[in-house]
C-alpha cells in the first residue's frame, strides 16, 4: 500500500474530508446548472419582456353623417417576443371581433375587421364612441390585456350648392344666339371641383371651380336657335352643377329655362277650337285662325298647325289692322283620349316690305270629357344617397287607377326587372302599393347615381293598354378619403449612443377611393421611402427606417419622434394621418459568469492528464467585448470567442498534467478568473476555482 504523509493533525484531516465532500456536491450542482442553464435564461428573459405587446384600433373616417352609417374599424395585433396563446379581441360596442388566429408566433403580428352601423343615439351624443379589449395568454402563463378607444364625432352639416337659370326672353329665327346666365350659390361646406353642364350647350364657363361656405358666382354660355327649335316652339334646356364638399361628399343640383318662339307684337294670333270639347274618337274639330298685323304691307302669310299642318287662308297679304281669318278641321283619336285632350300649336309667319320676317305662335287645347282609362304611377326610393357598394335601395311604388276598372295590372322596373304588387287589378279609383329592392353597385359609385324608371301597365275592359311611367334617381356620396399610419419602434428602449433603432411604418387607405402621392415623412429621419406612392382601397403598405442614438438621446431619456403620411384622394383636400413612438433610456449594467468543471474528478498518479471546461457567460441585457480568461495554473485560456451578445454563453476547454507535487500534496487546486468590457460602464469579471482530489489505484 502507498502511503501519504499528510503535514496537519486528525482534526484538520477530518475537516478536509468535509471540505472535499462540499467541494463534490457544489460540483454536481455546478453541472446541473450548466446542463439547464440556457433555459432557465430563456424562461427569465421571456418573462421580462410581456409588455411589448401592441395593439391599435383605427378607423378610416373622420366623422359621420347621421343614423345608419357603417364604420368600419381595424384592430391591429402584434405581438412581443414570446408565444402568445387564447387571443381573443371584443368591442364595447360591436362585441367578439373575429380575427385570423387565436395565437401568434414570437414578433408576429395581425389585422381584425368589423363594422359598425350607427344610431340616432350617436347623432344625439354628438359622436360614436367604443372601446376595445385585447387578451391573450402567453407560453410563459403571464395574462396580457390592452384596450384601445376611438371616438368618431358626428358632422352635422350638409353640403348643398344651388344653380339658377336665365335666358333670353323669346326667340324668332334659326341661327340666332342666345345668352344663358347661371348663378350658383354654395351652402354651409366648402365645395371644390364646381362644373357647370347645359345639356344643349356642353360645358359651360365659370371663373371658379370653388366656392367657401356661402359663395356665390356667376357663369355665362351661349346657344345658337336651330330649325328644331322653330318647330319645337320653345327651347328648354337643363344645367347640372357638380362639385365636392371638402368633406369628400359628391354635391349636385340642377335648374331649367324655357325660351319661347316669337319675337313682337306686330301680329295679333288667335285660335279657338268649336267644339270646346270632344267625348271620344273620330270627332270633328273646327278651328279658327285670326290673325291681324300692325305693319303695313305684311306679306308672304303662312299658318303651319302642329296637329294639322298648312293651314289655308283666303289670302297670303294682310293691310295694316285688317283680320285675316283662316279655318281647319282636325279629327279626334283614340290617342287623344289616352292623353286626354287634343293640344296643337299654330305657327304665323309673315314679310315685311323691308325683308324682315315677324312670327307669331298661339295654343289651344280640347279637353277630352268622356269616361277614359287612365293610370297614374309615383315612385319614392329609401335611402335618396348611398354611399358604397352593397348598400340596399328600397323603391315604394303607388298605383292609383283612374275612373275606368283595370285589370292585367304590371308593373316593369328597367333595373329591377318585374316588381312583385298585391293585386293584378284597381276598381275606379283604387289604389295599391308595391315594394322592391336593389343593390348597389361599384358601377353605380362611379356613375354617381342610380337612375331607374318604372312603367305600369294595365288592361281597360274596352280600347288598347293604359300605362304610367315614373323615375328616379338616387345619388352616390361615397366617403371621403382618409389614409391611416401606425408606427411602432422595433426597440422599446436604448441602452447607449451608438444603437440602431429600427422602425416600421404601417401606412393604409382605409377609405373607399384611390389615394395618390402618398409620401411619409419623419420629423428626426426626414422623408421616408416606401413600397409605393398609389394606395387602392384598402391596401397597405409597410416602410422601414432605422436611426442611430445619440449622447444627446441618453440625456434626455427617450427618443419621440413623428412621422405624417400625406397623400391625395380623386376629390377634396389632402388627407393625412400623423403616429407618434417613444424609445426609452433605459441605464443598464454589464455582467459576465464563469462556472468550471474538471473531468476526471480524481487523479492516480503523476502525468494523469486532467481536462477543464470554462463555461463563459452573459447574463446581461449589454453585448461583451475584450473576454479575457486566466488560469492560475494554466495561464491564458483560448476561447473560441473575445465577444459575447446578451444571454450569449460559450465553452472553453484546456488541459493539465498531474506532477508528483500534486501526488504529495494529494489534490490539484487552482482558479480561472474572466475579465470583459460592457458596451457601457466599467469592465466586469468572475472567477471560479476546481478541485480535483488525488487517489491511488489500490483505493479506486
Amino acid at each position: 500500500m502507498f502511503h501519504i504523509r499528510r503535514q496537519h493533525g486528525a482534526p484538520r484531516a477530518r475537516s478536509g474530508r468535509r471540505t472535499r465532500a462540499a467541494t463534490r456536491t457544489t460540483a454536481r450542482a455546478l453541472a446541473v446548472i450548466l446542463a439547464f442553464g440556457a433555459i432557465f435564461s430563456v424562461a427569465t428573459a421571456a418573462s421580462a419582456q410581456t409588455d411589448q405587446v401592441v395593439f391599435r384600433k383605427t378607423s378610416g373616417v373622420f366623422h359621420f353623417d347621421g343614423a345608419g352609417q357603417v364604420i368600419t374599424y381595424t384592430f391591429l395585433v402584434v405581438n412581443g417576443p414570446v408565444t402568445a396563446t387564447q387571443i381573443s379581441v371584443t368591442d364595447s360596442d360591436i362585441g367578439p371581433i373575429s380575427c385570423p388566429a387565436t395565437s401568434l408566433a414570437p414578433n408576429a403580428s395581425m389585422e381584425c375587421v368589423a363594422q359598425y352601423t350607427t344610431t340616432s343615439a350617436d347623432v344625439t351624443a354628438g359622436a360614436a364612441s367604443n372601446s376595445a379589449t385585447l387578451t391573450l395568454t402567453e407560453v410563459t402563463g403571464t395574462r396580457i390585456v390592452r384596450q384601445e378607444s376611438v371616438t368618431i364625432p358626428y358632422s352635422g352639416l350638409v353640403p348643398s350648392l344651388i344653380v339658377g337659370k336665365t335666358g333670353a326672353s323669346f326667340f324668332t329665327r334659326p341661327g340666332e344666339v342666345l345668352p344663358y346666365t347661371y348663378q350658383v350659390v354654395n351652402g354651409p361646406l366648402g365645395v371644390v371641383g364646381i362644373t357647370v353642364v347645359d345639356d344643349q350647350i356642353g360645358a359651360v364657363s365659370c371663373p371658379s371651380s370653388i366656392l367657401t361656405p356661402g359663395g356665390r358666382m356667376t357663369c355665362t354660355a351661349q346657344y345658337t336657335v336651330t330649325e328644331a327649335d322653330v318647330l319645337a316652339g320653345v327651347i328648354v334646356n337643363t344645367a347640372t352643377v357638380t362639385g365636392t364638399s371638402t368633406t369628400g361628399q359628391p354635391v349636385s343640383q340642377r335648374a331649367s329655362a324655357s325660351v319661347p318662339f316669337g319675337n313682337n307684337n306686330w301680329l295679333s294670333l288667335t285660335k279657338q277650337a268649336t267644339p270646346s270639347q270632344f267625348s271620344g274618337p273620330g270627332e270633328v274639330l273646327t278651328y279658327t285662325y285670326r290673325l291681324i298685323s300692325a305693319v303695313t304691307g305684311l306679306t308672304n302669310v303662312s299658318l303651319v298647325d302642329s296637329k294639322i299642318g298648312p293651314v289655308p287662308c283666303p289670302s297670303t297679304e294682310m293691310p295694316r289692322l285688317q283680320p285675316l281669318v283662316c279655318t281647319a278641321q282636325y279629327t279626334t283619336t283614340q290617342a287623344d283620349v289616352v292623353a286626354g285632350g287634343v293640344a296643337n300649336t299654330v305657327f304665323a309667319m309673315g314679310e315685311r316690305a323691308e325683308g324682315a320676317i315677324i312670327t307669331r305662335r298661339t295654343t289651344a287645347a280640347v279637353p277630352y270629357t268622356g269616361s277614359a282609362p287612365a293610370l297614374r304611377l309615383s315612385k319614392i326610393p329609401s335611402p335618396t344617397t348611398f354611399t358604397s357598394p352593397g348598400q340596399v335601395i328600397t323603391y315604394g311604388y303607388r298605383i292609383t287607377n283612374g275612373a275606368v276598372e283595370v285589370s292585367g295590372v304590371s308593373l316593369v322596373d328597367d333595373r329591377l326587372g318585374a316588381v312583385a304588387c298585391p293585386a293584378t287589378s284597381l276598381p275606379p279609383g283604387g289604389t295599391m302599393d308595391c315594394l322592391a329592392q336593389y343593390t348597389a353597385t361599384e358601377g353605380d359609385i362611379t356613375a354617381g347615381s342610380i337612375q331607374n324608371t318604372a312603367t305600369v301597365t294595365a288592361n281597360p275592359p274596352a280600347g288598347p293598354p293604359v300605362t304610367a311611367t315614373a323615375g328616379t334617381e338616387v345619388v352616390a356620396m361615397p366617403a371621403a378619403g382618409a389614409i391611416a399610419l401606425e408606427k411602432v419602434g422595433l426597440s422599446e428602449t436604448f441602452t447607449a449612443a451608438g444603437e440602431t433603432i429600427t422602425y416600421v411604418y404601417r401606412v393604409r387607405n382605409p377609405s373607399q377611393v384611390l389615394l395618390s402621392g402618398v409620401s411619409l415623412v419623419d420629423d428626426r429621419l426626414g422623408a421616408i421611402t416606401c413600397p409605393f406612392t398609389t394606395l387602392v382601397p384598402g391596401a397597405t403598405m409597410v416602410c422601414t427606417a432605422q436611426y442611430t442614438t445619440t449622447a444627446a438621446d441618453v440625456a434626455a431619456g427617450s427618443i419621440v419622434n413623428t412621422a405624417a403620411a400625406t397623400a391625395t384622394p380623386p376629390t377634396g383636400v389632402t388627407v393625412r394621418s400623423l403616429s407618434q413612438a417613444r424609445v426609452s433610456f433605459e441605464d443598464i449594467a454589464g455582467a459576465i459568469s464563469l462556472v468550471k468543471a474538471a473531468t476526471p474528478a480524481t487523479f492516480a498518479a503523476p502525468g494523469q492528464t486532467i481536462t477543464y471546461v470554462y463555461r463563459v457567460t452573459n447574463p446581461s441585457r449589454l453585448a461583451l467585448s475584450g473576454i479575457r480568461l486566466v488560469d492560475d495554473r494554466l495561464g491564458a485560456i483560448t476561447c473560441p470567442s473575445t465577444t459575447l451578445a446578451p444571454g450569449a454563453t460559450m465553452a472553453c476547454p484546456a488541459q493539465y498534467t498531474t506532477t508528483a507535487a500534486d501526488v504529495l500534496i494529494g489534490s490539484v487546486w487552482n482558479t480561472a478568473a474572466v475579465t470583459a468590457v460592457p458596451a457601457v460602464g466599467a469592465p466586469v469579471a468572475s472567477a471560479a476555482k476546481a478541485y480535483v482530489i488525488f487517489r491511488p489505484a489500490s483505493l479506486l
